[in-house]
């Protein structure tokens, strides 16, 4: 049989080729071919690429949006977008496009963003409002901002099931003399980018003295996975949403797959209404499934289903620093996992610290019209890639993962082989699906930008930007904004 050239293939057979090439391949087909040029006139042929592509990572408009909303040059621009961010976020040093700053009244920190809009929730740490910022205007939206009066302990990843709604759950404490926290389920609404409600209910619950706590939020059901001593079980607190504070509370108490220490990280999160707790020691990381039947019914005393992931590059001790989780588990990343190296430099080798990024990976169980309550719509096939990069991150606010769990942006302190402080260094560490490994990048910003004074850090890869707190420049409270796209 004579050799079939591409433009040669029937429209149907071009089209189904195509949903299994990336942005970059069709760019260059594009260019090349003039058949594939002719279907890009066709809003049809750039809503099916973004629809295969946002199977796989976010795109720049909500995880729900309807595309056929969007006419030819918005999709081109999307997929435009998305093409330029990768290129130019694959490079050694990413070059900063644009650099934007606005003046704050008082120390701010990022809550967390709304997938695919221009909406991210701050918090203002001297009043304690949870304001709702309009990231395009540089200002808060028209909406009354939420009074916690006190820190904020702890957010969790957001809920977000049906387009233009998303929900996020925060702790708020204030009065340190007391043990109890203020509960918020807060509620956004938004449509064209731009937030059209902003609410929140309250609940006063009791503040555990525990060595690991983690929030969750699905449609249904608000709870807490808690270590209260160092063991072999955990305890799973659930409550229905909407109950308030007179609603029945849940608490079960669940057996971990092994006793947990100090060495341990342990986070958990909801996908599809189904509940995943992890627990991670550096060497593996093990996954409690509890589906959402039994969730939703209060009955999590043991999992529906466990599994287990093997750390890939383990070697040195490490000791565990934090966790991170993206937005959503569907694109293929559950959670992520931090820890230093140990620095002790007994051998005398002039070693420096070092932090590890580990990714756990994860894997869809059928297709979005799959919705079983009892089985699990995740599974754990994959080991987990880790990434080494030297230097020390100092906080927890230095440190923030993307909505698809593929971007980790961090502040390190880099250091010499004599173990001295240099300047510290905005890092980008990057996961990649296809050949499960990861790199290390280094962003460019503005020389004007002062690192040592940024407070928090933020990645959005919907828009291509980092956000940076803190006095970043000219001696006032800022949030900058630096583009990469």
């Amino acid at each position: 049989m004579p050799p079939c050239r591409f433009s040669d293939l029937p429209i149907d057979t071009m089209l189904e080729v195509m949903q299994h090439l990336a942005i970059s391949d069709l760019v260059h087909l594009l260019l090349t071919c003039s058949s594939i040029y002719s279907l890009s006139q066709e809003r049809s042929f750039w809503i099916s690429l973004l629809e295969t592509t946002r199977a796989v990572c976010p795109i720049g408009c909500p995880k729900y949006a309807e595309l056929s909303q969007y006419d030819l040059q918005n999709l081109k621009d999307l997929v435009a977008s998305r093409f330029k961010l990768q290129t130019n976020w694959n490079r050694s040093f990413p070059e900063v496009v644009d650099l934007h700053l606005t003046s704050l009244d008082e120390r701010v920190d990022i809550v967390c963003l709304v997938q695919g809009t221009d909406i991210v929730l701050l918090h203002m740490r001297e009043t304690g409002h949870v304001v709702c910022w309009d990231s395009k205007l540089a200002a808060p939206f028209p909406f009354q901002p939420i009074k916690t009066g006190g820190q904020l302990n702890d957010v969790s990843a957001p809920s977000e099931s049906t387009h233009g709604v998303c929900s996020f759950v925060v702790l708020a404490k204030g009065d340190t003399s007391r043990r109890t926290v203020w509960r918020y389920i807060i509620t956004i609404k938004h449509e064209n980018r731009k937030a059209t409600g902003f609410e929140s209910v309250c609940t006063e619950i009791a503040d555990p003295i525990c060595h690991f706590e983690s929030i969750f939020l699905t449609q249904d059901v608000v709870g807490a996975v808690i270590v209260e001593e160092l063991g072999d079980h955990c305890t799973i607190t659930t409550s229905k949403v909407g109950d308030g504070a007179g609603g029945k509370e849940s608490v079960n108490h669940m057996k971990l797959n092994y006793p947990i220490s100090e060495r341990h990280l342990m986070v958990a999160f909801t996908y599809k209404g189904h509940l995943y707790n992890i627990l991670e020691d550096g060497v593996t990381a093990q996954i409690q499934h509890i589906s959402r039947k039994n969730l939703t019914s209060g009955r999590c005393d043991e999992p529906s289903s466990v599994y287990k992931a093997d750390i890939l590059n383990v070697g040195e001790t490490s000791f565990p620093l934090y966790y991170i989780l993206p937005s959503c588990a569907s694109y293929g990343v559950a959670a992520a996992f931090v820890r230093i190296i140990d620095d002790d430099d007994e051998a005398g080798d002039g070693s420096v610290p070092a932090i590890t990024f580990t990714f756990l990976p994860t894997t869809r169980v059928g297709d979005d019209s799959d919705d079983s309550d009892v089985s699990s719509p995740l599974t754990f096939p994959l080991p987990c890639p880790t990434a080494r990069v030297p230097g020390r991150l100092t906080s927890p606010s230095l440190l923030w993962m993307d909505h698809g769990g593929f971007n980790i942006v961090a502040i390190l302190d880099d250091i010499d082989s004599n173990n001295t402080d240099i300047l510290p260094t905005l890092v980008l560490v990057r996961y990649h699906p296809s050949t499960q490994s990861t790199s290390v990048h280094y962003p460019g910003i503005s020389p004007s930008l002062d690192l040592y004074a940024v407070t928090n850090v933020c990645v959005d890869d919907t828009a291509g930007v980092v956000y940076l707190t803190g006095v970043v420049e000219e001696s006032k409270w800022s949030l900058c904004t630096l583009s990469y796209v």
